[in-house]
């Protein structure tokens, strides 16, 4: 079998917020995309993206759009070869403006991932609302640790729906502009909680290379054991086999070594198996 390497650290509990924004040096990034090289913006990789003059400010945004072909529509932001850019300090939130036109159920998500020392800190994302015209969202981000991340990794994606989160519907599209992190004065935790069943959420990015992140909450603490498995049903990884504490988590997976292609992953727990797909690019 090969090695691959993993980590695993705590996501962040939702919570209800109060604050107000301070001024800060944003450090996304090309944040409002007007830079543009071969078709990608510049430090971002996207699939089954385009450079578009219907901006919220500027010239440009990107555009995503599912068609009859496509993967689900993904971008994510890149320096080089390595995926995410420099931070270090613990930034509290994360905005942007967006605009969401689904087909029949899709779902748009954004996702933060924070880094220290390859260690996830921080893991925040949510599903926008459909919007035909800009609107702007912003999403709190938690940290699992008192030391600042050296990484960030922005994502957006377009899903399906629930019941076919990697088959979403030809013509569902979005854009996206003039993104930001950013800190607020107060953080007032109202209904920190845990999550109330055992859940398996869909690996981002997705399709990935060589590395992607897996996401499942717990209720209790609990023996839980998540693999990855080709098509013919082989066990081609096993990315964690122990009792965790309950609590939402998260694991990053780098593939290196494997073919491109469909994979699946399985969540074992107690009296609980899911099973979802991943696509490997190569």
């Amino acid at each position: 079998m090969h090695q691959y390497a993993w980590h695993l650290s705590l996501m962040i509990l939702s919570t209800s917020l109060t604050f107000h924004m301070n001024a800060q040096i944003n450090p996304v990034p090309n944040p409002d995309f007007e830079v543009w090289s071969d078709g990608q913006p510049e430090n971002w990789f996207g699939l089954y993206i385009s450079q578009s003059t219907d901006s919220y400010s500027g010239s440009y945004a990107v555009h995503g759009q599912v068609d009859s072909d496509s993967f689900p529509v993904i971008v994510w932001t890149k320096n080089g070869a390595m995926d995410g850019f420099v931070v270090n300090q613990q930034y509290s939130f994360f905005t942007g403006y967006y605009r969401f036109q689904p087909v029949g159920n899709d779902r748009f998500r954004t996702n933060v991932a924070m880094w220290r020392d390859g260690q996830a800190a921080a893991l925040a994302f949510s599903f926008l609302e459909p919007s035909a015209n800009y609107q702007q969202f912003m999403l709190p981000i938690n940290y699992a640790t008192t030391v600042a991340p050296d990484c960030c990794i922005i994502t957006f994606q377009i899903w399906g729906d629930e019941n076919n989160p990697n088959q979403p519907n030809a013509g569902t599209q979005f854009h996206i502009d003039n993104l930001s992190l950013g800190y607020v004065d107060a953080l007032i935790d109202e209904n920190p909680g845990l999550p109330e069943q055992i859940n398996l959420y869909q690996n981002y990015p997705n399709p990935f290379n060589p590395s992607t992140t897996f996401e499942f909450s717990l209720p209790l603490s609990m023996p839980v054991k998540l693999a990855v498995y080709n098509t013919l049903g082989q066990e081609v990884a096993i990315i964690v086999n122990e009792k965790l504490a309950a609590g939402n988590h998260a694991i990053s997976w780098h593939a290196q070594g494997l073919p491109g292609g469909i994979y699946f992953y399985r969540l074992y727990g107690e009296n609980f198996s899911r099973t979802r797909k991943l696509v490997l690019l190569k």
